[in-house]
């Protein structure tokens, strides 16, 4: 299921199709990210109904309770929650065999009335299974949740960021701060460090308060108060405050930030688009399911599937999240590629799934996984609202799609690629490639943009391992390419660039007609090791081919005036270029040691 709070996209885990942010753009886009302003989710029934509104961040799960209990479920730290297990804590209360780590905030001696302020321009929905009772659209959030007069005089508020969670205490003219107390379930002990800050110990390690600012406001004037953490128990904590004026309210604003953050997010981005009229950036992946974790005991039920895609929508300047949805069944679904209509602006995902039930209307282009894990594409409206459409693409044995994902300029037909098992692949008839190589074939399909009909697949593969991990179109001719890895008899190669396996895994890049039923052209690109292609596209003036990839080949073709022309060591990343034929190349490594 889909985390709001999204984690550092993990761009480095996948090889990235043609125009993925290169390394300043991720870092300034991750930056952006961890800075989000992360809304709280009204509970309409998707989750625990003792819950009344969560957000979800950089710092785990933050769940707010009808009782007015503050509940953080939080990672493990540099773990994913990749095996999908329920977190259930130990009935004495303490989260100790598990993944993740559950707090509870209890506010002692005070009465929360909650309420929501003013309403984000957030909306979240969800597409769980095929059972369309489950999904929801347009789920409301806030942008704080108002947690009343706590204690008499004494009004709290909670925000949520992308990389922590904010609690503001407002103490009112004439009343004291020091009847503030708050208890942390779930803690195996607090202490007050040298520095000011708050931690917090759990079996997973600690985690961290910030030092409290306080101030008072007079006019336009922001007045500092001298504030300190106090430990009331070795379980609850409150305020000790300096020297301020009693006629003016005092604000205390203490964050909960965790300090094993990097690494341990169940939540990771893959695939990466620009709308080409608005400017909104998508974000699409897989994320790792937290469910509600119970107020005292912390117990965590399941919910949905171990495993969901996602897709999220971001403002131009990546400081609102404006709508999120999951996009899966009740087995493992990964989203990996991600590509917007440039007429519709509708929003296709890509990627795997091993549900029976994945959620998509009738008359889809394959009703039905046909076995094991099959490929998938989803089509969602461009403020991810609605699901459009959704389709299985596969045989009986494992399908998977990567980054592959394209739509033609034109037609505005949808083309998908990857990596079949499957001898019984469907489509393939009339294709370029009828019948499976051997081993492992890459595969490219071909849909109507509204996923109801296949048009057209193939095969494309030797007798030996063969994955096609990156997809283009031409602007000009609308033929297909399609790069990755091949074996030594790879189809379509005679007269290509390079003609001949180098060695014990070439790249390759195939060249096809829009129809898919011919193979025009194929070449390798390696030398006597193993080499990869992952990354693929097209310049839009020229014409030209550009692959990337990685490389353990000191001899690489065509280095000869190279921007760097001999092997860097271990392993290197390339960058080729070739002719729109295939039949010609030059090509420019760069290093990327390891």
């Amino acid at each position: 299921m889909l985390k709001l709070g999204l984690t550092t996209p993990a761009f480095a885990d996948l090889p990235k199709a043609g125009g993925a942010p290169d390394a300043a753009e991720r870092t300034k886009i991750e930056k952006a990210v961890k800075s989000l302003s992360i809304p709280f989710v009204a509970n309409n029934g998707q989750t625990d109904p003792k819950v009344a509104y969560y957000a979800q961040t950089f710092a785990g799960t933050v769940f707010v309770t009808k009782s007015g209990e503050i509940v953080y479920s939080l990672p493990a730290p540099g773990k994913k929650d990749n095996a999908g297990l329920d977190h259930r804590s130990h009935p004495a209360g303490r989260a100790t065999d598990f993944p993740g780590w559950v707090l509870t905030e209890t506010f002692v001696g005070g009465r929360p009335k909650l309420s929501a302020r003013t309403p984000s321009p957030t909306n979240v929905s969800y597409f769980l299974g095929n059972d369309k009772t489950r999904w929801t659209s347009r789920t409301s959030t806030y942008d704080k949740v108002l947690l009343g007069e706590v204690w008499p005089g004494i009004d709290v508020s909670l925000k949520a960021y992308g990389q922590n969670v904010e609690k503001l205490f407002a103490v009112q003219p004439g009343k004291s701060a020091k009847i503030i107390r708050l208890r942390m379930g779930g803690a195996k002990g607090l202490r007050v460090s040298d520095d000011g800050t708050l931690v917090v110990q759990t079996g997973n390690g600690d985690i961290v308060y910030t030092k409290p600012i306080a101030w008072q406001e007079k006019g336009d004037a922001r007045l500092p108060v001298e504030v300190a953490y106090r430990l009331t128990s070795s379980s609850a904590y409150g305020f000790a405050l300096g020297a301020y004026d009693p006629n003016l309210p005092v604000f205390i604003d203490p964050l909960l930030q965790a300090t094993y953050l990097g690494g341990s997010g169940a939540d990771s981005g893959f695939a990466l688009a620009i709308h080409p009229t608005t400017g909104e950036i998508y974000l699409g992946g897989q994320t790792f399911s937290t469910n509600f974790p119970g107020t005292s005991g912390g117990a965590q039920s399941a919910y949905g599937g171990s495993v969901d895609a996602f897709v999220g929508r971001f403002n131009a300047n990546l400081t609102t999240l404006l709508q999120a949805t999951y996009l899966g069944g009740s087995g493992d679904d990964f989203g990996s590629a991600l590509a917007i209509h440039p007429t519709t602006g509708e929003i296709y995902l890509g990627g795997q799934t091993f549900s029976t039930n994945f959620p998509g209307t009738s008359g889809r282009a394959q009703s039905a996984n046909g076995g094991n894990s099959d490929a998938f594409v989803g089509r969602l409206s461009a403020d991810l609202t609605t699901l459009l459409q959704a389709t299985y693409l596969g045989g009986s044995s494992d399908d998977r799609a990567f980054v592959a994902l394209a739509i033609h300029p034109t037609t505005g037909e949808i083309y998908l690629g990857g990596v079949t098992f499957s001898t019984d692949f469907p489509g393939t008839s009339g294709g370029a490639q009828l019948a499976f190589g051997g081993s492992v074939d890459a595969f490219v399909g071909r849909f109507n943009a509204n996923l109801t009909t296949l048009l057209q697949t193939t095969y494309l593969g030797g007798s030996g391992d063969d994955r096609g991990f990156a997809l283009a179109i031409h602007l000009t001719t609308g033929e297909i390419y399609l790069g990755g890895f091949a074996s030594t008899n790879f189809p379509g190669t005679s007269g290509g660039a390079q003609s001949a396996n180098g060695g014990d895994s070439d790249a390759f890049v195939a060249r096809l007609s829009a129809d898919l039923t011919t193979l025009l052209q194929a070449t390798y690109l390696g030398g006597s090791s193993f080499d990869r292609g992952f990354a693929l596209a097209i310049h839009p003036t020229t014409g030209e081919i550009y692959l990337g990839g990685g490389t353990n080949s000191t001899n690489f073709p065509g280095t000869s005036g190279g921007a760097q022309l001999a092997f860097g060591g271990s392993e290197d990343a390339f960058v080729a270029r070739l002719t729109a034929n295939l039949t010609s190349s030059a090509v420019f490594p760069e290093v990327c040691d390891g």
